[in-house]
């Protein structure tokens, strides 16, 4: 329901059970607002006046803009979990009275005590814009806080005291605040991405060595690198960032100084070709070193080379020697940093480094606009390689070399060009590509386990060459799948859990003689019927209709021989005949976006619709 009016009293609203979202646009608003399945509000306003919630059973988000809000208290008992209140002239918090409150938007450029937002239980994300010096007042801290958000506005902000306590904050964003001492998340335990973009933080020492930390902005400045410990460097982003001291600039050619003169010349010509922006040019400066054949050289150019792995995305070879790079030339120096490493000797004292390469992440973009190609050149050399992310690039180059890696797991994203000569390596169980011409893969889907597609083409002929899948998610923008496809995965023997998008209910049906625990069905599907599916032998069924408002009803699922737990992202206002699923064990209209069954991409969920309550079945 949207109303747009100068002057509107929300008691008078003709609100029945079929409304699930209201939006008020007005000068004025008054009156008390009621709705039996209303879940989401959203009002904006020059001024508000003796507006009140009434009974509004499955409120869920509440988004509220006025210039005049003077109390947060007409939230008093009400189990609102997404809460955004944006107002000048608002002070206090005093009232704030949020027990079930998840999300918190304060967009409240006057409040000055923001003690209050301690006593939120249940609070795990908030963004707030607010007067106050420091996070001292929480006493205690939001317990459950996760991720916090300092905007543009929040320029009073001049300490971090009190975060210490805040022991499951993973993301910190503090951009423009008028920040300089970051000494209170010194070892932080959670803390994975820190934001400090355009702060004036200049010494980063003080963070002293947070385990999990794998991201730090520093947009907007440089940082010395002698006022950061090395076991950080490898986070900053951007990586040009990082400005070197004369002293760390020596330090590079520490490796040559014992070199004789005629190496050093050698060397010299050699490194030329290495720094190049040319993978051909890369190439030939390898091959020189390899006929060489000299251990201390290669070594030499390697000097500073070292592997780092904090997360599987960001398992990268970084260097503060002589291929030490800004974000620029990034690809050329990983390739080079990888295909020198490729050549070592096996019984040579590089050979550790290599066999510590577990998973690599190699990408091809060289700046916000460009992205270029990426070799796939000399990963055969690393006996331990298991996880291998490609991702934005132009194309890949020396696609036949990846055949005899001992990659396990493949992650494809964003990638350009055709795919005809990728063969997949006989020991490659997990495929996962978004963005890429798939269509064009050879042969070695056979011995793949576990698959996820995200596209808008996808190879029908080749998924049906799956033998042994035992996961299967498939997305894409238009993508139905044939009948035929959807018969040879009910004839997969050890297919657990299957991810479809805009599957008619028709074609559904086959699977009732499959081995299936999870199904998910995307938007698109049509759920207007599912008197055909009685027969699927389904544990567990996850439901998103997506933008539609077609009424569903869930009587039919309660003769599902198996079903223990349902999942369905809907408007209550949909939903027919709940009682007929009394006897699951879980049925829930999920409040946030909780992760779907399978490690699906973040890329690849589905946003949620206005989501109203906590659960479908009390």
């Amino acid at each position: 329901m949207k109303i747009k009016a100068g002057d509107v009293d929300v008691g008078s609203l003709s609100i029945d059970d079929s409304v699930g979202s209201i939006q008020v646009d007005a000068d004025h608003v008054h009156g008390e607002l009621s709705g039996k399945n209303v879940g989401s509000i959203e009002i904006s306003a020059l001024s508000t006046t003796n507006f009140t919630l009434g009974d509004l059973p499955r409120l869920h988000t509440f988004r509220w803009t006025s210039r005049n809000i003077d109390t947060a208290g007409v939230f008093h008992g009400h189990h609102i979990a997404e809460l955004l209140i944006s107002s000048k002239n608002l002070e206090l918090l005093a009232d704030l009275d949020l027990p079930a409150i998840e999300m918190l938007v304060l967009d409240t450029p006057r409040v000055r005590d923001i003690g209050p937002v301690g006593r939120l239980a249940s609070l795990r994300t908030l963004w707030l814009t607010a007067a106050h010096q420091d996070f001292t007042a929480w006493d205690p801290p939001p317990p459950q806080l996760t991720t916090l958000t300092c905007n543009r506005n929040s320029s009073a902000l001049r300490r971090l005291d009190g975060l210490e306590r805040c022991q499951k904050l993973r993301t910190l964003t503090l951009a423009d605040a008028r920040l300089t001492d970051v000494s209170a998340l010194r070892d932080h335990p959670a803390l994975e991405r820190l934001d400090l973009s355009r702060t004036s933080v200049a010494d980063l020492r003080p963070l002293g060595k947070p385990s999990k930390l794998t991201s730090i902005q520093v947009a907007g400045r440089k940082v010395r690198g002698d006022r950061i410990r090395a076991a950080l460097v490898p986070f900053l982003e951007p990586a040009s960032s990082l400005v070197r001291s004369a002293a760390d600039k020596k330090k590079k050619r520490r490796g040559n100084a014992k070199l004789p003169a005629t190496k050093k010349r050698r060397i010299a010509k050699i490194e030329t070709l290495l720094l190049s922006r040319d993978f051909e040019r890369i190439d030939q400066g390898v091959e020189l070193v390899a006929a060489l054949d000299d251990e201390a050289t290669l070594r030499s150019l390697l000097e500073g080379v070292r592997y780092v792995a904090p997360t599987t995305r960001q398992s990268r070879l970084v260097s503060d020697g002589v291929l030490e790079s800004s974000s620029v030339v990034l690809p050329y120096r990983r390739h080079a940093m990888r295909l020198l490493l490729s050549i070592a000797k096996e019984d040579c004292a590089l050979e550790e480094l290599r066999q510590s390469v577990n998973s690599l992440c190699i990408g091809g973009r060289r700046t916000k606009k460009e992205v270029v190609e990426i070799s796939l050149r000399g990963l055969d050399r690393f006996p331990s390689l298991s996880v291998l992310w490609l991702e934005e690039a132009r194309a890949l180059l020396s696609q036949q070399t990846f055949r005899d890696t001992t990659v396990k797991e493949l992650r494809l994203e964003h990638i350009g060009g055709d795919l005809d000569e990728l063969a997949l390596p006989s020991s490659l169980r997990v495929l996962k590509a978004n963005g890429a011409n798939l269509g064009t893969l050879p042969s070695g889907w056979e011995c793949l386990t576990d698959l996820t597609l995200v596209g808008s083409s996808l190879p029908f002929s080749a998924l049906q060459s799956t033998r042994d899948a035992q996961s299967i998610h498939i997305f894409g923008k238009g993508v139905s799948l044939p009948p035929q496809t959807v018969e040879h995965f009910a004839s997969l023997p050890h297919l657990k859990e299957l991810t479809l998008i805009s599957c008619p209910v028709s074609n559904i049906e086959a699977l009732g003689s499959s081995t299936l625990r999870t199904l998910v069905l995307l938007g698109g599907t049509q759920l207007d019927d599912f008197s055909g599916l009685v027969e699927l032998p389904v544990e567990e069924l996850w439901l998103s209709p997506g933008s539609s408002t077609q009424s569903i009803d869930l009587a039919p699922l309660a003769k599902l021989p198996k079903l223990r737990r349902l999942g369905i992202r809907a408007r209550a206002s949909q939903l027919r005949n709940l009682e007929a699923l009394s006897h699951l064990e879980a049925a829930t209209l999920p409040s946030s976006l909780e992760p779907l069954p399978g490690d699906i991409w973040e890329a690849a969920r589905v946003p949620s619709p206005s989501l109203v309550g906590q659960s479908v079945l009390s």
